[in-house]
Order: C-alpha cells, then structure tokens, then sequence
C-alpha cells in the first residue's frame, strides 16, 4: 500500500544497541522482583487458596516500589537527591488531585 518497506534507511540510523551496563541489570531485576511480588500472589491465591498468598495480595503497590526505590539506592543506581524529588513531587502531586 504505502511501501514503506522498501526504502533504505542510512547506515547512521540503524545501529545495533548497546550491551546494558550492571547497573541497568540491576534496576530491571528489581523492576521485574517488584512486579512479580505483586501479580504472583494473586495468580496464586486465585486458583491455589492460601493464607500466604491472601497475605501478599494486600501488599501496596506504594510500599513495594518504595521498597524498590530503596534498593536501587543502596546499589548505587541513580542519584538519590533526584530520585527523591521526583518521588515527592509525583506524590505530592497526586494528593493535590483528590
């Protein structure tokens, strides 16, 4: 229809990307950790009842990327001062909406 496929792009804009850096694992570990804690639990309590999985289905999705938030502190992956401005101005923002 449009052809798009057939034009060729210049060598520049087609690289391949960059291996990630530790960092960049680390902080996707603990994205995908932080995700996990919260779906896993309720996937489980909903086909196997449990009293452990009906006690990690009430976790706060605000207390566990905290907990997240934490972490990547203490792994030295970003700038804490930025993290933390940007944690409370969301937050703070959030509070003024309601």
């Amino acid at each position: 229809m449009l052809r798009l496929y057939k034009i060729k792009l210049p060598e520049e804009l087609i690289q391949k990307p960059e291996a990630p850096n530790r960092q960049q694992k680390i902080n996707m570990v603990i994205i995908l950790v932080c995700v996990l804690m919260l779906f896993v639990p309720a996937i489980m309590q909903t086909f196997f009842p449990n009293p452990v999985a009906a006690c990690l289905t009430k976790l706060d999705i605000t207390l566990v990327y905290a907990v997240g938030i934490v972490l990547c502190t203490l792994f030295k992956i970003g700038n804490e001062k930025e993290v933390l401005k940007k944690v409370f101005r969301g937050e703070s923002l959030s509070c003024s909406a309601t």
